[in-house]
Parts: C-alpha cells; sequence; structure tokens
C-alpha cells in the first residue's frame, strides 16, 4: 500500500527502520524476474533482498506458502534506504504482496519477516 501524507509516511518509515534495522547489501540475495526464490524462515528471523531491474514498469513481489509474511520495499538513496511500499496480508492465504512501477538503474532492498510465531516453515517469494 502507498501512503499519501508526508508526515504519516514518515512516521511508518522510522517504524520500518527500527523493525527492519540497516544492515550490509553485500550479502543479500538479488531477486530476478520470474525465478521464486525459497523461503526457510523462523519467527522473528529477517531476510533481505536486492533488487535491480533490467526494465522499468509495475512489478509484482509476492510471498507464497504457509507463511504469514510482512514485506517492505525501499529503494537505495547513496545508501540510504527509502521507504517505498509495505505489505501484511494482500497475498492469498497471509501472504503478502507488493505492486509498484520500478525504475531501470535503481536499486531497491525488500525486507521481509515472518509476522506470525506460529506460522513459521517454508515457502517462496517471487518478482514479476
Amino acid at each position: 500500500s502507498t501512503l499519501s501524507s508526508s508526515s504519516a509516511a514518515s512516521d511508518v518509515y522510522k517504524r520500518q527502520l527500527k523493525f527492519y534495522p540497516n544492515n550490509s547489501a553485500s550479502q543479500w540475495p538479488q531477486l530476478t524476474p520470474f525465478l521464486s526464490h525459497k523461503l526457510d524462515i523462523m519467527p522473528s528471523e529477517q531476510l533481505d533482498f536486492i533488487i535491480e531491474p533490467d526494465i522499468s514498469r509495475t512489478y509484482n513481489i509476492q510471498t507464497f506458502g504457509s507463511l504469514d509474511t510482512v514485506i517492505v520495499l525501499f529503494e537505495d538513496d547513496n545508501a540510504e534506504p527509502i521507504y517505498l511500499a509495505g505489505d501484511d496480508d494482500s497475498g492469498t492465504d497471509y501472504n503478502a504482496k507488493i505492486s509498484l512501477r520500478l525504475i531501470n538503474g535503481r536499486r531497491y532492498y525488500l525486507r521481509l519477516r515472518l509476522y506470525s510465531a506460529g506460522a513459521s516453515g517454508e515457502g517462496g517469494i517471487m518478482l514479476w
């Protein structure tokens, strides 16, 4: 979902930074369009991904499986993460989904957390 109010966006951004602390992106896997990435995650664990689109267009990012996930998308602005969108349950069966226009030549960070402690296990994430 996209936020329209700058003060509301700022408040959400501050909460997301606390929930999704900054760490080194050099070791994060890259999400490639139309290739699923297996998720094996436990409660309170965080997985981080890099997205570097080859084409400017609207992309979908969604988790799949029996996991209750939360995803947050940031744009890299000179190594400073700028909040773009976040989602909890827009996908099917408590999965997260974001649809957003991404720009060729820019770098994005996707941060994923398992929301529900009772829903650990395996699943997948895909960019298309």
